[in-house]
Order: C-alpha cells, then sequence, then structure tokens
C-alpha cells in the first residue's frame, strides 16, 4: 500500500508515526463513529493526548476549549 509515494510495508518508526497523524479510520456506521458514553471533550481531546501533541489532561482540556471556541 502506498501513501504519498511511501511503500507502507517498508517505512521506519519516525515515519510510520507521521503517517498516523495524517489518516485517521472513516467509520461507515454511524453508531459506530461516535459513541455515547464519551463526552465531546473525550472524543477531540483523544488524538492530542494519543499523539503527545498536550503535556498533560489539563492541557488537552484547555486546547480543546480553545479549538470550540473558533467554531463560534
Amino acid at each position: 500500500m502506498l501513501y504519498q509515494g511511501m511503500d507502507l510495508t517498508e517505512v521506519k518508526e519516525a515515519a510510520y508515526k507521521k503517517y498516523r497523524m495524517a489518516v485517521q479510520i472513516v467509520h461507515q456506521d454511524p453508531y459506530a463513529s461516535l459513541n455515547p458514553s464519551h463526552t465531546v471533550l473525550d472524543i477531540i481531546s483523544a488524538p492530542l493526548l494519543i499523539h503527545n501533541l498536550v503535556p498533560s489532561r489539563s492541557a488537552a482540556r484547555d486546547r480543546v476549549i480553545e479549538l470550540l471556541r473558533l467554531l463560534t
């Protein structure tokens, strides 16, 4: 499988991490897309925490609030 000319079967760890940040799963089933037991904060902060884009949960919360304010 190729992604932007890279053979994903031969990608090393650093390049694979960059690839994982650029793509995501697109659920076809609307019931699988959003888990009603998760809050909006949980859903939006998950990628920030998983990819270590913020140093803590409180920083993730602050960033989520900032992002949501951009929408208003």
